[in-house]
């Protein structure tokens, strides 16, 4: 079960399930709402993703599977592993997220412009559709968003509920094996994140790619392709 990163689909994993195809059955899906999968009807959390899986892999008969998850697809990863240990034979986290990481000061300033913006419109009531505080509150999430969030578009309160959520709670009670995967020059989940899961995940193996990014497995595909090949073995 190969899961994709938050924005992406099952065709941004396409090389992984062509590294695994020719000795393993791969189910790589469109997560809800991404790809042609339909959105979420309310703000999901990480265990709603993870109930989704769940029920895929009910309907396909698949009583276990490894599991690999890049990026927010690791989030997913995670619950499933802690969560329905039965289900999950090993877990590969490819520069994952998950856990929440201290913030520099361009970071806490771009929160707390965005806390107190919200909190401000809040106060002053209702607006029709148009007003001006809904195009200022448009404008305050352009010019302080992360890319990930004015990119989400209908998603956003659903990518708010996730980014939100921080799983260093669950990683103790994984108790499959696990591989963790990272580019060093990662500015998306930075690999002290990385870091930190194979210290909490017990028996966790951590690799990291020198020169690779958040997209380790596209940045060194033949060594990424090897190294999973042979833990699943």
């Amino acid at each position: 079960m190969v899961l994709h990163g938050w924005g992406g689909q099952a065709a941004a994993v396409r090389p992984i399930v062509d590294c695994l195809g020719d000795r393993w059955h791969v189910c790589a899906p469109d997560l809800p709402g991404f790809g042609a999968s339909m959105a979420p009807p309310e703000a999901w959390s990480v265990r709603d993703y993870a109930a989704v899986v769940r029920a895929l892999m009910e309907h396909l008969d698949m009583s276990a599977a490894h599991v690999i998850g890049h990026s927010f697809g690791g989030r997913v990863g995670i619950v499933l592993a802690a969560e329905s240990p039965a289900l999950v034979r090993r877990l590969i986290l490819v520069n994952s997220a998950g856990v929440r990481h201290p913030h520099g000061w361009k970071d806490r300033l771009r929160a707390a412009a965005m806390h107190g913006g919200r909190r401000a419109f809040a106060a002053t009531g209702g607006d029709p559709a148009g007003g001006w505080r809904s195009r200022l509150r448009a404008w305050a999430a352009e010019r302080f968003g992360s890319d990930d969030y004015r990119a989400a578009g209908r998603l956003r309160p659903t990518f708010l509920r996730v980014v939100n959520e921080d799983l260093r709670s669950l990683l103790p009670a994984i108790q499959v094996p696990t591989l963790l995967i990272w580019g060093d020059q990662d500015r998306e989940t930075p690999l002290a994140q990385g870091q930190l899961m194979a210290q909490a995940i017990p028996g966790a193996r951590l690799e990291v790619f020198p020169g690779a990014g958040h997209y380790s497995y596209l940045d060194q595909p033949t060594t990424f392709c090897a190294l999973v090949r042979s833990f699943l073995s």
